[in-house]
């Protein structure tokens, strides 16, 4: 059945590309979906995917004193330390300074490891710190963060969290020389302008889209679909991959209704309920989605509401209430957190030193983000970014998130998961098995 499962994926692959508005995205389309995902999409949706050998390693946590398998010296070096800053490029004011905020408490876990470990590199101690920079989670504010950081000599970059800012961001480090890693940003464009020091640590959004599409119609048994939005432009790639995907899950898509930010949800509500889909594609901010499901249940709209990871939030949850409860569908871009290989005790250590649960997966990624830049600096002996970037490719580190963390050719995770996941009485529960 895999087999199966694959064949339909490379097919459906090349019509996403070919429908694509630029041609470059066929060979990205193709190692998302089929090579690198390995049919890892698919297999979960459908209930075939194999055992994950990873979690036979939760009996090995991190700790202050064994942060993953960064080797390290207790020998006293003669040479005077090596002061390593990595670069946190995140938003820590407006809407997503939540996602900012939990990344850089991830990042700031790892630099305790690192500095934990004593790690000597071409012979001198490391000292390892953070520089942080808030991108607001605008573009332009990215990219003149981008220069600042490369102005300050950074040995590499976390961040940043959404698919704009880390399309203005990307070309400013590839063109200094300085490797990138991105914890959340689902964007696919990104990876494929060859910017060889992009990289991913999550499944990127095309495969997240495609795998919504299949689960409505193959899980669900959905006939038709409505995309709705609130009007903005976020989340275009997602909801691209949903929208293509729709005819290989089964799925018709009804005409989308014309609306912008200043229209009233009511009037949102009511033009999905005369249309009266089976499922609700949502694409926009968690207010507005939360808004927006509580007037269709109160309507009597019972369709299903589909999106991606702003309908995953703890916050999307809190600003639903009850109607979270009601026929929620959301995917993200990796495993659940209490699936993580190393979550455990991370999980533990992470809540006891910033006094909250990492709710919004960028802490973890953020902190594996971290430590794989540091495991490929010290993997080529050398904290300088043009020099470290091939160890990055394949930097033999087993994370919190996943083992064996690598990279294909154009920065993206090898192997990523998505999960499917719905609420139950507040508290998400994972639909992927």
């Amino acid at each position: 059945m895999n087999g199966v499962l694959c064949a339909e994926a490379q097919d459906l692959s090349s019509n996403i590309a070919r429908d694509a508005r630029q041609k470059s995205l066929l060979s990205m389309v193709q190692r998302q979906i089929s090579e690198h995902a390995r049919c890892i999409v698919l297999s979960a949706l459908l209930g075939v995917s194999a055992p994950h050998a990873a979690q036979a390693a939760e009996a090995t946590m991190v700790q202050p004193s064994d942060a993953a398998t960064l080797p390290a010296t207790t020998e006293p070096a003669a040479a005077a330390p090596e002061v390593v800053s990595l670069g946190v490029a995140v938003p820590l004011s407006g809407e997503l300074a939540p996602y900012g905020r939990e990344a850089l408490d991830g990042v700031h876990l790892a630099i305790s490891d690192l500095n934990a470990r004593k790690i000597v590199i071409a012979g001198r101690p490391v000292r390892w710190a953070v520089d942080v920079r808030d991108d607001e989670g605008k573009p332009g504010q990215a990219a003149m963060v981008a220069r600042e950081l490369v102005a300050d000599h950074v040995a590499g970059v976390i961040g940043d969290l959404d698919g704009t800012s880390t399309e203005a961001s990307a070309p400013v480090y590839f063109a200094a020389g300085i490797q990138q890693i991105t914890p959340a940003s689902g964007d696919p464009a990104t990876a494929h302008h060859g910017w060889t020091t992009f990289h991913r640590i999550v499944a990127n959004d095309y495969a997240v889209g495609a795998s919504l599409a299949f689960y409505a119609g193959r899980k669900l048994k959905a006939k038709t679909a409505m995309i709705v939005d609130d009007g903005g432009s976020a989340g275009g790639a997602l909801t691209a991959a949903f929208e293509r995907a729709a005819d290989a899950g089964g799925l018709q898509l009804l005409p989308a209704p014309a609306h912008s930010r200043d229209d009233d949800v009511a009037a949102l509500a009511a033009k999905v309920k005369a249309a009266a889909p089976d499922v609700v594609f949502y694409r926009g901010a968690e207010s507005f989605g939360a808004d927006l499901l509580r007037r269709l249940r109160a309507i009597g709209v019972q369709a299903r509401v589909l999106g991606g990871k702003v309908l995953c939030s703890a916050r999307f949850a809190g600003l639903a209430g009850d109607a979270a409860n009601a026929g929620v569908v959301c995917a993200q871009a990796s495993r659940p957190l209490t699936r993580m290989p190393q979550a455990r005790m991370w999980m533990q250590r992470f809540k006891e030193r910033f006094g909250a649960d990492p709710t919004r997966l960028t802490g973890p990624h953020a902190y594996d983000a971290a430590m794989t830049l540091a495991q490929a600096m010290i993997k080529a002996d050398s904290t300088d970014p043009r020099v470290y970037g091939d160890a990055l490719r394949d930097p033999g580190y087993d994370g919190v998130t996943r083992n064996d963390i690598r990279f294909n050719a154009d920065g993206e995770l090898v192997g990523p998961s998505i999960t499917i996941s719905t609420f139950s009485r507040g508290t998400k529960v994972d639909l992927g098995r």
